[in-house]
C-alpha cells in the first residue's frame, strides 16, 4: 500500500512482512517463500550497512555538539532529516519558515563536518 502523505510515495512494510501477513505458505510454495526471504535479505544488507555507517558518523558529529532536540539529524526510513521535520505540517507558517532555516543550518553543519573528515589534507 502506497502512502502519499510524504512528498514522495513510499511503501509501508517490507516484502517479507507482506508475505507473512498472508500466513504460512503451503508446502509447494515454501521453497519459493524461503528463496524470496533470502533474496530480500541479500538486497537489503548493503543498504543497512550504509545506514550503519551514517549512524556512526552522526554519533561522532554529535559527540561534542549540542542542539535543540528538533534539530537533531536522524535517519527516518532511508532519509536523513531533522527530528522535528515530521511536525512541520502542524506548525504555523512563520514558525515553519524559521524551523526550515534551522534544519537546513544543521544539515550544512553536518556537511562541513563530513568535508573536514574526508576532504581535508592530512
Amino acid at each position: 500500500m502506497l502512502n502519499w502523505q510524504k512528498p514522495i510515495p513510499f511503501r509501508d512494510g517490507s516484502v517479507t512482512e507482506t508475505l507473512e501477513l498472508k500466513g504460512e505458505p503451503g508446502e509447494e510454495l515454501a521453497p519459493l517463500y524461503q528463496e524470496i526471504q533470502q533474496l530480500y535479505r541479500e538486497i537489503k544488507r548493503p543498504q543497512l550497512e550504509e545506514l550503519q555507517k551514517v549512524m556512526q558518523l552522526l554519533a561522532e558529529f554529535y559527540q561534542m555538539r549540542q542542539v535543540a532536540y528538533d534539530r537533531l539529524l536522524t535517519i527516518q526510513g532511508n532519509r536523513m532529516a531533522s527530528q522535528g521535520s515530521q511536525c512541520q505540517e502542524i506548525v504555523l507558517s512563520e514558525e515553519r519558515s524559521q524551523k526550515l532555516l534551522e534544519y537546513q543550518a544543521e544539515m550544512r553543519a553536518f556537511t562541513v563536518f563530513l568535508k573536514k573528515k574526508y576532504l581535508s589534507c592530512k
